[in-house]
C-alpha cells in the first residue's frame, strides 16, 4: 500500500509539474500548485505508512502472537497437566475430585 502512495505522489507531482509548464492562466496555475501539493502530501502519507509498517514488523519480531494476544488481555488457553492413572483411582475411591 505504501508503495501505491509513494508511486501516486509522485505522479501527481508530475502531472501538476506539467500542468504548471504550459499554463496559461491564473486559474491553471493555481490547478497545478494544487495537484503538486496533494501529490506532496500522498507522497508523505506513503512514506509514513512504509515507516509504521516497519515498526509493525519489528514489533511482531519481538513479541510472538501469543505474547500478544496476552499484552492485549485476551484470554490464551493453558493446558491442563493429565492426572496419573493412580491419582484417578484415588480421587474415586475418596469420592472427590
Amino acid at each position: 500500500m505504501s508503495g501505491f502512495l509513494k508511486l501516486l505522489g509522485i505522479l501527481m507531482m508530475l502531472v501538476g509539474g506539467g500542468v504548471l509548464l504550459v499554463a496559461s492562466s491564473a486559474l491553471h496555475e493555481i490547478l497545478a500548485a494544487t495537484g503538486i501539493g496533494l501529490g506532496a502530501v500522498v507522497l508523505a502519507l506513503g512514506t509514513i505508512a512504509d515507516l509504521l509498517d516497519t515498526i509493525l514488523l519489528h514489533l511482531r519480531a519481538k513479541f510472538p502472537v501469543e505474547d500478544a494476544r496476552i499484552l492485549a488481555g485476551a484470554s490464551v488457553a493453558v493446558a491442563q497437566p493429565q492426572p496419573s492413572k493412580e491419582q484417578e483411582v484415588t480421587w474415586k475411591s475418596r469420592g472427590t475430585r
